[in-house]
Formats: C-alpha cells, sequence, structure tokens
C-alpha cells in the first residue's frame, strides 16, 4: 500500500510540474499531498462553429496526452477553420480561454459539453482519462486513456499538448509537433505556445502541423495571450506584446517575473513580480492598478470576477484557498479552504486538483458552494 501511495505522488509530481513551470516564476511550492468566457471577458458561450467567438473594434485592441503510435501529420488541409472573410477579420475562433490556458488547460467547454483530464488509483493500477460531461452534469463520459492538458476545442477537433489533435470522440489522433510546449492557444487555424525545448520562446503553427514559425528569440516566458492581431506575454523579463506575426513586440510592464496575466477586454490582469499582489493595466501599459493585497499563486478572470488561489505555509504544511474579487477590487470574497495551484472555470464550476487529496479534481460553483469531486 504504502509503494502504490509513492507511485501515485511521483507521478502526479511529474504531472503537476508540467504545469508549475509554466506560472510558478521561479516559486518553489511542493505537489501538495496534506464558464468558459470568451476572450472578451463575458459569460461563457459558444457559437456554432464549436469554438469561442469574439469580434471586437481593432482600434481597441487589447503533456502531455499520448504520443505513442500517433502519426505526425504535413498534409496541407484546405478546409482549416478561417476567420469569417464576412466579419473582415475582427472575428475569432478561440479553443479555450485565455484564464484557462494560464492555469494550464486543463479545463475546455464546447457547447453544452465540459471536457476535462482526470488522475486516479484503481487498485494497483493509475489512471489517467480524457473524459466530458454535461453542464448539468448528465452523461459523463470517457474519451480516451491518458493525461491532458492545454486543451483546446475547435468544431470537432480537440487539440492538446505535444502537439497533438483529435476528434471530439477520441478517434484520429495525430501529432503535429514533438516538443516540450507550454501555454498553447488554438486560434483559427493557427497553434501558438512556447517551446520550452528553447526555455519558453514563442512559436505557432499551423492546425494541419504545416508553416511552423518562431516569432521571437527571448526566451523565458511563463504564459502567453492570443487576443485579436496581438499576442500578450508575462515572464522573468516583463509583460510584453507582439503582433501575431512577430512584429510590432513592445515592453508593457518591466516588474519582472510577473506571472498569470489574463487579458479581458482593454485590460490586463496580472500577478506582479515585485510584491506578487493583483495588479491590472491597460493593453497599451497604461493605467496601472493595483487591485489586491492577497498574494495569489495563479488567477483566472471571468466577466467582472477575477477568481484566484492562495497558498500559505507555517514552514512545514502547506494550506490554501480560493477566493474572488471585482475587476474594479471591490467586494473581495473567500469561497472555500482548499488547497490547489491552478483553477479553470467552465459555465458557472470552478475546477480545481485539491492537492490535499491526491489531486483528486473537484468542482465547486463560482459562489463557493456545491462542492463535489468530479472524478
Amino acid at each position: 500500500m504504502k509503494s502504490k501511495s509513492i507511485l501515485f505522488a511521483l507521478v502526479l509530481l511529474l504531472l503537476t510540474s508540467m504545469l508549475a513551470a509554466c506560472s510558478n516564476g521561479g516559486e518553489n511550492i511542493p505537489n501538495g499531498n496534506g464558464k468558459n468566457n470568451t476572450p472578451s471577458g463575458n459569460d461563457n458561450t459558444s457559437d456554432n462553429n464549436g469554438g469561442n467567438r469574439i469580434s471586437f473594434d481593432e482600434n481597441n485592441t487589447q503533456e502531455n496526452g499520448r504520443d505513442k503510435d500517433i502519426p505526425i501529420e504535413n498534409n496541407e488541409n484546405d478546409n482549416m477553420l478561417k476567420p469569417d472573410e464576412t466579419e473582415a477579420q475582427t472575428s475569432y475562433i478561440y479553443g479555450n480561454t485565455p484564464g484557462n490556458i494560464t492555469n494550464g488547460g486543463l479545463i475546455a467547454m464546447q457547447g453544452d459539453w465540459i471536457y476535462y483530464s482526470t488522475v486516479e488509483m484503481d487498485g494497483n493500477d493509475l489512471i489517467a482519462n480524457l473524459k466530458k460531461i454535461k453542464t448539468d452534469g448528465s452523461d459523463k463520459q470517457i474519451i480516451i486513456d491518458g493525461y491532458f492538458v492545454w486543451l483546446n476545442i475547435i468544431n470537432d477537433w480537440i487539440y492538446f499538448g505535444g502537439i497533438h489533435k483529435m476528434k471530439t470522440d477520441g478517434s484520429e489522433i495525430q501529432q503535429l509537433n514533438d516538443e516540450h510546449l507550454s501555454s498553447m492557444n488554438v486560434v483559427g487555424d493557427w497553434i501558438y505556445y512556447l517551446n520550452n525545448n528553447e526555455g519558453g520562446t514563442i512559436y505557432k503553427i499551423k492546425t494541419d502541423g504545416s508553416g511552423k514559425q518562431k516569432l521571437h528569440d527571448e526566451f523565458s516566458h511563463y504564459s502567453i495571450n492570443v487576443i485579436g492581431d496581438w499576442i500578450y506575454s508575462d515572464g522573468a523579463n516583463g509583460i510584453y506584446k507582439m503582433k501575431i506575426d512577430g512584429s510590432e513586440r513592445q515592453l508593457l510592464c518591466n516588474e519582472f517575473n510577473s506571472k498569470s496575466i489574463n487579458v479581458v477586454d482593454d485590460w490586463i490582469y496580472y500577478i506582479s513580480g515585485n510584491d506578487r499582489k493583483i495588479f491590472k493595466m491597460k493593453t497599451d501599459g497604461n493605467d496601472k492598478q493595483k487591485l489586491s493585497d492577497d498574494e495569489p499563486y495563479s488567477i483566472n478572470v471571468v466577466g467582472d470576477w477575477i477568481y484566484y488561489c492562495i497558498i500559505k505555509s507555517d514552514g512545514n504544511n502547506y494550506e490554501g484557498s480560493i477566493n474572488r474579487i471585482k475587476t474594479n477590487g471591490n467586494d473581495k470574497q473567500h469561497l472555500i479552504d482548499d488547497f490547489t495551484l491552478h483553477i479553470c472555470i467552465a459555465g458557472d464550476w470552478i475546477f480545481y486538483r485539491n492537492s490535499s487529496e491526491n489531486n483528486i479534481l473537484y468542482k465547486i460553483k463560482t459562489d463557493g458552494s456545491n462542492r463535489q469531486s468530479v472524478e
């Protein structure tokens, strides 16, 4: 029994490290054993094309699943999703939300389905699956075995870390790339990601596996948000933005090790590298404001709420909580006392791995009620 627990802890440590590496900003937090909104920040919606759609004024822009025996796809596909040409390229289809991607992409929502990754013990066996469940909690299904992060869903395709893609029924698995990556954003027919083989440089590749491009040589990024024609990044060297072709790179904030960026409407929400507090600023770098004196590990912005997890330690033991505060800094609320590193949001549910209970996946309502396991 002891060896089984050790195996479980070791595997979870490996899996969690993939997520923590992209967002910890140098912090050393142990793996604990002790509304999928549109990128504009509105309530969770999906359009009929099977992704999250946002239209906006261009003048106001603001792993790994399984890779064994998966063929790498190199063929061109003329039917790949493109922005709706009738909307003059101001409408974009997103595979997940900025906040969920910043938090590891363990959850993604499409229509009335929530897709999520689970890890659990069954006797002596470690079981990892990708599952889906209706937003009302009914009709839970196992799609495929394996551990999945950076989930993005567009049309009937699921994209996940590796880079891989497969149909939403688990068929037609294809490997598009074999790099160690993080912070994968699927927007239209492009995949944007951090190449961790190079220390976190920004790349993009077509959803058919063609057209791979390095967009900038600088490394040490922690996460990226792709919103409209802009890529926003945080990391060791501050917060930047650049065009999706790699041009017009601009320094927005020179606070080293800032992290957990969420770009919503024309605001960037982030955890300051200076004092670990929650800040926001305009997408042009102006109007910087501190919103809270709390020191969260990660944040996820949905609508007019910032959801965040706090981790505290007395030197020997760790404890945590999930909280929320309005995007204007008002109405701070404590939701629940659970130790977690990342929170993902789909519909009116917050999903998180409870590090005090072997990383079992839990969910609570966005008001903190109705706590339950979803394994």
